[in-house]
């Protein structure tokens, strides 16, 4: 068990001076990402219980923190107060990352409240076909924001994310730009599309996942596989979602010691 503080894992404190950006201790590796020799995150992965308030907490007594409502995020816990990202793995029941991080750094990691673009503006097939790190159907990679509102007819503004990342999302798909070009698109629910084409690979047929482990090379980041070679990241051993990338973001999939909500 790991004991949790405002920006505090154990006796690792975001803001103190290190040039270590790996720690093993007790079983566990911490992970710190390190900004002009000062601590900005701290992170540690695959923990069944956390202390925090001074009481033991595993995934299935999450809600018996009340001293804090959690900003949730998908499976993120996010808890202001603490500078607490809590990744939770619901079906083994484990924290799957657990993420501290300094002060200066509220407002990337913690989400602020938008509005869902509707599907039917973006959905032209039940079809998606990946050409790696170019273009997912009519979604071609390193399109500016600007070029995407006005072909898609969005009105609203876009989200930011962690690192000034900006964020479109429907019900089906989710849209990341960095730097004003879009680099990244998830499939949150993979299931309702019919196929998921990249190369001769059907990504919603099991058989075809497992053909493509075997004969493709594989990272593995936390709890997604990441297939560099095609651009493509796999969460979970059911789909639970994917992620289709350029070469932009790339290197951040490909280093498996960056934590997971880094960028």
């Amino acid at each position: 068990m790991i004991h949790i503080e405002r920006g505090k894992i154990d006796t690792f404190q975001v803001g103190d001076f290190s040039d270590i950006t790996r720690v093993e201790r007790n079983s566990l590796t911490f992970f710190f990402e390190i900004e002009k020799k000062r601590i900005q995150t701290i992170s540690v992965r695959d923990v069944k219980e956390i202390e925090v308030y001074g009481k033991g907490i595993t995934v299935a007594t999450i809600h018996t923190i009340t001293q804090e409502k959690p900003i949730i995020d998908g499976d993120f816990y996010i808890y202001p107060n603490l500078q607490l990202s809590l990744y939770i793995d619901f079906k083994n029941e484990i924290f799957a990352q657990v993420l501290v991080f300094d002060s200066s750094l509220v407002d990337l990691y913690v989400p602020k409240a938008y509005k869902l673009i509707g599907d039917s503006l973006l959905r032209s097939s039940n079809i998606l076909e990946l050409n790696p790190f170019k273009a997912v159907n009519q979604f071609v990679f390193n399109t500016t924001l600007e070029d995407f509102k006005k072909e898609y007819h969005i009105t609203t503004m876009p989200v930011e994310g962690v690192g000034g990342k900006k964020i479109f999302e429907s019900a089906s798909l989710l849209f990341e730009f960095y730097n004003q070009l879009l680099c990244s698109i998830y499939v949150k629910t993979p299931c309702l599309f019919d196929k998921i084409l990249v190369r001769d690979y059907d990504l919603n047929n099991d058989k075809d996942i497992e053909r493509l482990i075997s004969t493709e090379k594989v990272l593995y980041h936390g709890h997604w596989m990441v297939i560099p070679t095609l651009g493509i990241s796999i969460e979970g051993d059911n789909l639970t979602r994917l992620c289709f990338y350029n070469e932009y973001v790339a290197p951040f999939w490909e280093n498996i010691r960056r934590p997971i909500t880094s960028w």
